[in-house]
């Protein structure tokens, strides 16, 4: 079983980790539907990542972008995951997860 929180769980599946569902796995055109040079984990915390994840992360070579980074420098960091993605590539897929923004600043009515 893979360990971790929802968004985890997805990516985990999308990129085919010891411990994803097969069904799941397979569900895509390829399988698994992303290679770990296609992802970049745009402002990651270490500390709200469960061991499994930081330890799938670190043997995959997951490309991160530390949230510290991503609040210093929100546009240099977002230059830097395309420039990792290899920016010859036109489309993306972006989840945006709303535990990072501040409910003041952007109110999800």
């Amino acid at each position: 079983m893979v360990d971790g929180a929802l968004d985890w769980m997805g990516v985990a599946h999308l990129l085919g980790v010891d411990g994803a569902v097969g069904e799941l796995v397979a569900l895509g055109k390829e399988s698994p539907a992303l290679a770990p040079d296609e992802l970049v984990l745009f402002s990651y915390s270490a500390t709200r990542a469960t061991a499994a994840e930081r330890s799938a992360i670190a043997r995959l070579e997951v490309a991160t972008i530390a949230e510290e980074k991503v609040k210093g420098d929100p546009a240099g960091s977002a230059s830097r995951a395309l420039t990792v993605l290899d920016a010859d590539h036109n489309d993306y897929l972006v989840h945006f997860d709303v535990d990072a923004i501040d409910f003041n600043s952007v109110p999800l009515a």
